[in-house]
């Protein structure tokens, strides 16, 4: 980076971190804009420790191929406006000049789509987008991301604090937990994603709690646009919470546990209306399972794991295995350098969360049922569809990542904090 880079880099931040300040989301939330603040210069320095140590250490990585593929689309800015929006607007891509750009781009494409959008499009479109303004500085853009990141990320706290969790401790702790700060800080598409799941899940609780504007309709249309076109999976998971808690809400005689039935029903006869149209949901879970097979060779966290056929059958049979390598994996054991050695620690700490929840089980959950069957559904489903995919530690880290904080709400939530202290006190004989 030249001495003006770094000048313009410290001036963008210096601008968002003003920003930062103001915004309507953090003003309105129980946590000090200047806290806010910090944890922006935080997630805005990790970015950019995860870029260098992906340049230096690993030397190739998702965040420099994606970034050189937008440059090169940025550079059509100023020799072809008109096809340069072409491509960020995804019009008339098959014309020869948008055609002759593509071909020159290295990560643009893959091997299998499933019939969902292309997500390595999106953070490549993202990076052209911001060359016009930045001339491809990865450190700007890295502040960008992490502001985009941050507008999300504080969606969540306020959605959390609606549903009754104003320990500030637990709130920042939620999203300062090392694979969630260094996976949604770095130029990547989990920043992106963030944003939209943080617009998402703080409008839906907005509307179950009865407040409606029109801003939020923007903001909900906007977040669903964006999850399905980064991650479609990932918001398809929240779907079921998101439905349950509608049912309890509308039918408030039915319970969440009658509510729970009819949304498993309804998910089967919507899984039987997929295959009945042609979409082949477990040929599509098998092809990706195949498609990290073919990676593994190249990657140093590859496990031995089961092996998908493309039928529901197979998929139940190894749900619960599934389930378990997403939660446990990597331990202490498989790790083998920094990078595995951070979330094997943090699948122990799971592990401990859990098995306290099992000891000190809470009795007080109260209005925050709803929060609770949300979180624990959608962290369910989504650990599952990437346990059954993916045979490589270090994707399953980065992959669940979107689960983590909800995850960790729920142990919060499961725990007795009172019942925990007294335990602990008995323990140390005071």
């Amino acid at each position: 980076m030249s001495f003006w880079e770094g000048i313009y880099f410290l001036s963008a931040t210096a601008m968002l971190f003003l920003v930062t300040g103001r915004l309507r989301v953090v003003r309105n939330s129980s946590l000090s804009p200047r806290l806010v603040q910090l944890i922006y210069l935080v997630k805005v320095a990790t970015g950019l420790v995860l870029a260098a140590l992906y340049h230096y250490y690993y030397r190739n990585s998702d965040i420099h191929r994606y970034l050189s593929d937008g440059i090169i689309i940025g550079q059509v800015f100023f020799e072809d406006p008109l096809t340069y929006f072409k491509i960020l607007l995804s019009v008339d891509m098959q014309s020869p000049e948008v055609q002759a750009t593509l071909q020159n781009l290295n990560h643009w494409s893959r091997v299998h789509h499933y019939g969902l959008f292309n997500d390595n499009m999106t953070i490549v479109r993202f990076n052209a987008l911001l060359y016009p303004f930045t001339g491809g500085n990865i450190a700007v853009h890295t502040a960008v991301v992490n502001f985009l990141s941050l507008f999300g990320i504080m969606g969540l706290i306020r959605a959390f604090e609606k549903n009754g969790i104003r320990n500030h401790q637990v709130l920042v702790a939620l999203f300062l937990f090392p694979e969630v700060l260094l996976w949604s800080s770095g130029l990547l598409k989990e920043g992106l994603l963030f944003m939209a799941m943080g617009g998402y899940v703080f409008v839906f609780f907005q509307w179950i709690g009865r407040s409606f504007a029109w801003r939020y309709v923007l903001v909900f249309a906007l977040s669903f646009a964006l999850g399905l076109i980064i991650k479609p999976y990932v918001l398809l998971c929240m779907i079921p919470g998101s439905l349950t808690v509608v049912l309890n809400r509308a039918f408030p005689k039915l319970g969440l546990g009658k509510a729970l039935v009819f949304v498993f029903v309804l998910g089967v006869a919507g899984l039987f209306l997929l295959d009945l149209v042609g979409i082949d949901v477990p040929n599509n879970i098998y092809q990706k399972q195949q498609d990290f097979l073919l990676l593994a060779p190249e990657s140093g966290s590859f496990f031995q794991s089961f092996a998908l056929e493309p039928n529901w059958t197979s998929l139940l049979l190894h749900a619960p295995e599934a389930l378990w390598n997403t939660f446990s994996r990597p331990m202490p054991w498989n790790a083998h350098n920094l990078i595995s050695w951070i979330p094997a620690i943090e699948n122990l700490l799971v592990l401990v969360l859990l098995f306290l929840a099992v000891i000190f089980p809470s009795r007080e959950i109260g209005k925050r049922k709803e929060l609770l069957v949300f979180s624990v559904l959608f962290v369910l489903i989504l650990f599952l569809v990437v346990g059954w995919v993916t045979p490589i530690s270090g994707a399953l880290v980065r992959y669940k990542v979107p689960g983590l904080p909800f995850l960790l709400v729920s142990l919060y939530l499961l725990v007795d904090q009172k019942r925990l202290q007294e335990g602990i006190r008995k323990i140390l004989g005071k």
